[in-house]
C-alpha cells in the first residue's frame, strides 16, 4: 500500500499554488471529505495557512451551533458532552500536514544552500573586483581607512561568525563609533552589517586595553610622554577652561568613590579619590556638608611639533578633568600650573606657556608668572630652574613690559597670520595707551570717573599680555629656541578646551554645535571627526605661518612695532585724542610707553601669599607653631575617637524605616556576591539587614533633579542656581 507521501510526491510541487476551492478539492480527493470540511469551515485555504495553525482541531471545544453537525461527523460524543475526534481522521489530517511540513523544509534548506554557494561565489567575483579596484592588497602604499575597512569585511565573510578578526585601525574606529553614537545605534550597524564590527563584548576587552577611562583629578602625565614620543614631540602649551555641568553625584564602581562633590584643593590641585566610604551616614553627611561640583575644569595640552614631524598639526591632549565649585584663588592657579610645569620638566617636556580665558583670578595668575605689574615677595618662580626662556630684548625697547627671563609665556590669543597680528595687535596696544594716558592726565576728575571712561583693566592687561607674549614667541623661534610650529598661536588659547566641550555634549544630541566639515591628520590609517566651523581655515593659515619667521630679525619685528604705532597714532588723532597728549608733551614713541609703564608700576599690586602652604607654617613665629602643635595633638586625638567611633557604626548598620519589603528597580538586595561587597553598603530596613547599591544610595539622597537648558546663555544662568 502506498503511503500518503507517495501519492501526494507528484503534487507537492505545485501545491503551494493552490488556495481557496481548488485547495480544499484538492485535500478533498486525496485526503478526504471531511477532512477538507474540517478545514474550509475554519477557513484554512492554502498549505501557508495551514503549516501555521498549531492545532486544527482545537475549534471543536467551542459550543456553537455552525460546527454542530461537522462535530457530529467528526467526533465521538461521551456522555458529559466531551468531543473526541476520531482516530482515523485525526491521523488523516495530522499525516497530511506532517508530510508537507517535511517536503517545504527540505526545499527551503536546499534553497538555501544553493542560496548560500551563489553567495559565496558573488562574494568572491567581488572580492576580486573590488580588490582590483582600490588596490586593497598593494602594500608599498599607505592604505586609507576605507581600504582597511572594505578588505576587513570581505574576509570575515569567508570565515565563520565565531571567528571574525577585525583590524586595529577597525577596532579603533568601532571604539569612537561607540562612544559617539551610543549602544543601540553600534548594534544596529553591527547587525546588519555582519562581520564589520567587532561585537561588544570584544569591543570592551579593546577599550580596556588601550585604557580609555579618565580618573577624576588624575593627571596623565605618563600618559602623556607616551603621546608625544608618538608625535616627534616635547614642546607644549597648556590650556584651562571650565563649562557648566548638572550637578549629580555617581558612584565609579571602577575606583571605589563618589564623584559629583568639589574636590578638596591641596596647594592648588584637587585631591585624587577624596570620597571613598563604605559607610551611609558619611556619605549622607557629604551630601550635607561638601559642595557639589557645578563646573568640570579641564586641562589639555597643545603638543609643538618640530621640523620631522609628518603631521599637520596635532590634536590637544586631555591631560585632567575633574568637577569644581568654582572658589578658588589666583594663587591656587599659581601652584597649580607650577606643579604642571615642575612634572613635565621631570618627563623631559618644555611648557612654552599657559592659556585661559580671562577670568580675573586667571588674568592674576598670569600677571604674577610674568612679573607683568603685579608682586609676589614670597613666590620665585625663576631661581634654581635651568629651563628658562631667555627673550632678547633690546635695550631700548621701552615699550616691551615683561620680563626678559621667564619660566614660560601666558596667552589668550585668535587665529590669524602671524605678522598680521603682531602689527595690529601692537596697533591695538598702542591705542589703549593713548586713549588710556589721555584719561589719566586730567586733573578735575575722579579716578573711578576715569577708570567708567575707559575698557575694563581686565580686558585692557589681557591684550596687553597677548601681544608681549606673541612678541617673544616669534623672536624665540626665530632665534631656534622654540619649534617654528610654536608661531600657531591661534592653538595657544582656551578654544581646544572649548571644542572638547563641544564634543562632550555633542553625545548627547540636543546640546550639538558641531557642523559639516571633515578634519584628519595626514598620517596613514587617520580617522575623519566632524569639527566646528570656526577651525575650517586653519590647515592654510598654519601652513602659511611655519615659513615666516625663519628668516625676521629683531630688527624686522621693531619695524612692525614702530609701524603699528603710527598707526594707532593716526587712528587716536581722527579722534582728536592726541592733541591732549601733546599738551601734556606725550606725544612721542618713547614718551608715552615711559609715562604708561610709570604709571602701571605705581599701581602695581604685591601678594604676599606663599607658594605653598607649608612654607606658610615655616614662617609662623614659634608661639604660632607651639598653637599649632596643640592643635594638631588635638585633632589627631579626635580623629583616634573618630575612627573608633566608626568601627562601631560599621557594626550598627544604618537603620531605615520603610513601608515597603520589595524595591523593584532599586539595588537593594538581602545577599550580594562578596567579591564586589565594596560596591555596597550595610544598611538595616524595618530591622532586617540589606546592602543597598552606592549609586542607589546616592541617588535617593539627591533631593533634587537639576537641568541645563541647550541654550548656552540659559546653561549660564541657570549653573548658579543649582543645588
Amino acid at each position: 500500500m502506498a503511503s500518503m507521501e507517495q501519492e501526494l510526491l507528484p503534487f507537492l510541487e505545485n501545491i503551494s499554488s493552490y488556495s481557496d476551492d481548488i485547495f480544499y478539492k484538492f485535500v478533498r480527493e486525496f485526503v478526504g471529505i471531511i477532512e477538507s470540511e474540517i478545514l474550509e469551515i475554519q477557513r484554512i485555504k492554502n498549505v501557508r495557512i495551514l503549516l501555521q495553525v498549531p492545532d486544527v482541531f482545537l475549534f471543536f471545544q467551542i459550543n456553537s451551533k455552525d460546527i454542530l453537525k461537522l462535530k457530529e461527523k467528526a467526533c465521538f460524543v461521551t456522555d458529559d458532552l466531551q468531543f473526541i475526534v476520531r482516530p482515523g481522521i485525526k491521523s488523516n489530517i495530522e499525516q497530511f500536514i506532517e508530510t508537507l511540513r517535511k517536503y517545504y523544509e527540505s526545499t527551503s534548506a536546499n534553497v538555501n544552500y544553493v542560496s548560500s554557494q551563489r553567495t559565496s561565489n558573488v562574494i568572491k567575483k567581488t572580492d576580486h573586483c573590488m580588490c582590483d579596484l582600490i588596490d586593497i592588497y598593494q602594500e608599498n602604499q599607505s592604505k586609507s581607512f576605507i581600504n582597511i575597512f572594505v578588505s576587513n569585511l570581505l574576509k570575515n565573510m569567508k570565515r565563520s561568525s565565531n571567528n571574525y578578526q577585525f583590524d586595529d585601525t577597525v577596532n579603533k574606529f568601532a571604539s569612537v563609533l561607540h562612544i559617539l553614537a551610543g549602544h543601540n545605534a553600534y548594534e544596529f550597524i553591527r547587525l546588519n552589517l555582519p562581520g564589520s564590527l567587532p561585537s561588544i563584548t570584544t569591543l570592551k576587552t579593546y577599550n580596556q586595553n588601550i585604557n580609555l577611562q579618565l580618573r577624576e583629578c588624575e593627571f596623565r602625565f605618563d600618559c602623556l610622554k607616551d603621546h608625544l614620543e608618538l608625535i616627534d614631540s616635547n614642546h607644549v602649551f597648556l590650556s584651562e577652561d571650565s563649562t557648566g555641568v548638572i550637578i549629580s553625584v555617581s558612584y565609579d564602581s571602577r575606583n571605589d568613590c563618589f564623584i559629583g562633590f568639589s574636590p578638596r584643593l591641596v596647594n592648588g590641585l584637587p585631591f585624587v579619590d577624596h570620597f571613598k566610604t563604605n559607610r551611609y551616614t558619611e556619605l549622607q553627611q557629604w551630601f550635607e556638608d561638601f559642595d557639589k561640583s557645578t563646573l568640570v575644569n579641564a586641562h589639555l595640552v597643545e603638543p609643538l611639533l618640530s621640523n620631522s614631524s609628518s603631521l599637520v598639526h596635532s590634536r590637544p591632549f586631555i591631560l585632567s578633568a575633574y568637577g569644581t565649585n568654582n572658589k578658588y584663588t589666583a594663587i591656587d592657579i599659581l601652584r597649580k600650573w607650577m606643579y604642571l610645569y615642575n612634572e613635565c620638566k621631570k618627563r623631559n617636556i618644555n611648557v612654552v606657556g599657559f592659556s585661559t580665558d580671562c577670568d580675573p583670578r586667571y588674568l592674576k595668575a598670569m600677571q604674577l608668572s610674568l612679573g607683568f605689574f603685579t608682586k609676589a615677595p614670597n613666590i620665585d618662580l625663576l631661581t634654581g630652574n635651568n629651563n628658562l626662556l631667555e627673550i632678547n630684548i633690546a635695550s631700548h625697547w621701552n615699550f616691551f613690559f615683561i620680563r626678559s627671563t621667564q619660566p614660560y609665556l601666558c596667552m589668550q590669543d585668535a587665529e590669524t597670520d602671524i605678522l598680521t597680528r603682531l602689527y595690529y595687535g601692537w596697533v591695538v596696544t598702542f591705542s589703549y595707551r593713548m586713549w588710556w594716558s589721555s584719561i589719566q592726565i586730567k586733573q578735575n576728575c575722579s579716578q573711578k570717573e576715569k577708570d567708567n571712561c575707559f575698557i575694563t583693566r581686565a580686558a585692557w592687561l589681557s591684550s596687553e599680555l597677548n601681544v608681549h607674549c606673541l612678541t617673544a614667541i616669534i623672536m624665540l623661534v626665530s632665534e631656534g629656541r622654540l619649534p617654528s610650529y610654536a608661531v600657531n598661536t591661534h592653538l595657544f588659547s582656551n578654544q581646544p578646551c572649548e571644542a572638547t566641550f563641544r564634543s562632550a555634549r555633542a553625545l548627547t544630541g540636543t546640546l550639538s554645535t558641531i557642523k559639516s566639515t571633515d578634519e584628519a591628520n595626514c598620517a596613514a590609517h587617520s580617522l575623519k571627526f566632524p569639527v566646528h566651523h570656526k577651525n575650517r581655515h586653519r590647515e592654510t593659515t598654519m601652513s602659511a605661518n611655519t615659513p615666516i619667521t625663519s628668516t625676521i630679525t629683531s630688527d624686522d619685528i621693531e619695524k612692525i612695532i614702530i609701524k603699528a604705532y603710527h598707526q594707532a597714532e593716526s587712528i587716536m588723532d581722527s579722534l582728536q585724542l592726541t592733541k591732549t597728549l601733546k599738551e601734556n608733551n606725550l606725544n612721542g614713541f618713547r614718551k608715552l610707553n615711559d609715562f604708561v609703564f610709570r604709571q602701571l608700576t605705581g599701581k602695581l599690586k604685591v601678594d604676599y601669599s606663599y607658594f605653598n602652604e607649608e612654607d606658610l607654617q615655616d614662617s609662623l613665629d614659634n608661639d604660632n607653631n607651639s598653637n599649632g602643635e596643640i592643635a594638631v595633638e588635638l585633632s589627631e586625638t579626635n580623629v583616634e575617637a573618630n575612627e573608633y567611633c566608626s568601627d562601631e557604626d560599621e557594626e550598627n548598620n544604618y537603620p531605615i524605616t520603610s513601608s515597603k519589603e520589595i524595591f523593584q528597580g532599586m539595588r537593594v538586595y538581602d545577599e550580594i556576591d562578596p567579591s564586589k561587597k565594596s560596591h555596597y553598603f550595610p544598611i538595616t530596613i524595618n530591622y532586617k539587614p540589606k546592602f543597598i547599591h552606592k549609586q542607589t544610595a546616592a541617588r535617593l539622597l539627591t533631593i533634587e533633579k537639576n537641568r541645563l537648558s541647550s541654550d548656552r546663555q540659559t546653561r549660564v544662568q541657570q549653573i548658579s542656581k543649582q543645588r
